[in-house]
């Protein structure tokens, strides 16, 4: 039997044209396959979906969206659609000297001894302080390479660190900073300890000093963030000149320097403790939300 007889058949049997058309692609399909693959085996897909988690600080939120934020809720992230659940809130005050309702106290030099323009006087205040909301959200993510950095991605969008997205929540949007990425973790590694300081307010009204007391709180959402265990009063010292140009010093009739002994709720951050984000340290200033009256203080002493 000829090898390839006059019909073009290979032995008779398979066209020698279709044969070489059956290897032409088998070849194609073998370089494909190793082009994608790399040549060698893998232990797992490139891309896997898996459970990510990221931390999302949203800032100063409004009462209405703390009073609706919840571990468990349910929404979308970003411009993806990607569902997320929220799997833990942590809520702390925030409030700042330049806030406008805040009451603060300056050290006044009075060349009137009845003069009280200085003196800081009870401001009531429904809003002073407007709380800074940390969340932790649980997503599906694509881990991205088994070589290369993890790669997180809700939907087609890659998630990076210090970048800005849109939670939404059905009722409301609000937007925050990615601040962590990882597949572990659904709490928020918040590491919190009580830092016991001493704040001095100096030329305080007597209203205002008659208001502070030993056991008053700033509350929010049923957490106690600071609480007053001591207040001390001495009178507040003006300086007053006399027509020949000498200088005294004497005691204001009416106003009091106030030192209040208060536990603050505070984070750990290295050796540093953080109260609503900002370091404890002597010298820096702490403003408390009593409700109907907010007041600022000097840290003088930490204990």
């Amino acid at each position: 039997m000829e090898l390839i007889d006059e019909e073009g058949n290979l032995l008779g049997v398979v066209n020698v044209i279709d044969a070489l058309v059956v290897l032409l692609l088998l070849a194609v399909v073998v370089a494909g396959v190793a082009l994608v693959t790399g040549g060698q085996d893998r232990t797992r897909d490139v891309d896997s979906a898996e459970t990510g988690y990221a931390t999302l600080e949203l800032g100063q939120q409004p009462g209405y969206v703390i009073d609706n934020l919840e571990s468990g809720d349910v929404g979308t992230l970003g411009e993806t659609g990607q569902p997320v659940t929220v799997t833990d809130v942590y809520v702390t005050p925030l409030a700042t000297a330049e806030d406008e309702n805040a009451t603060t106290t300056e050290n006044g030099t009075n060349t009137d001894a009845d003069s009280t323009d200085d003196a800081v006087e009870p401001i009531a205040s429904d809003n002073a302080v407007e709380p800074h909301v940390t969340v932790r959200i649980e997503f599906e993510t694509v881990q991205t390479g088994d070589d290369g950095p993890e790669e997180f991605r809700a939907g087609d969008e890659t998630l990076l660190l210090g970048t800005e997205q849109r939670l939404d929540m059905g009722t409301y949007r609000t937007n925050g900073t990615v601040t962590d990425l990882s597949l572990e973790g659904q709490s928020l590694e918040i590491d919190e300890t009580t830092t016991t300081v001493e704040l001095e307010m100096h030329n305080v009204s007597p209203s205002v000093a008659d208001a502070l007391e030993e056991g008053m709180t700033e509350t929010v959402r049923g957490t106690t963030h600071a609480r007053i265990v001591d207040v001390e009063e001495e009178p507040a010292a003006v300086v007053l000149e006399s027509d020949d140009g000498n200088i005294y010093e004497r005691d204001h009739p009416r106003n009091v320097d106030v030192t209040l002994t208060v536990e603050l709720r505070t984070q750990e951050a290295g050796t540093t403790e953080r109260f609503r984000g900002e370091p404890v340290r002597i010298g820096s200033t702490v403003v408390l939300d009593f409700e109907t009256l907010v007041v600022e203080g000097e840290v003088t002493a930490i204990a």
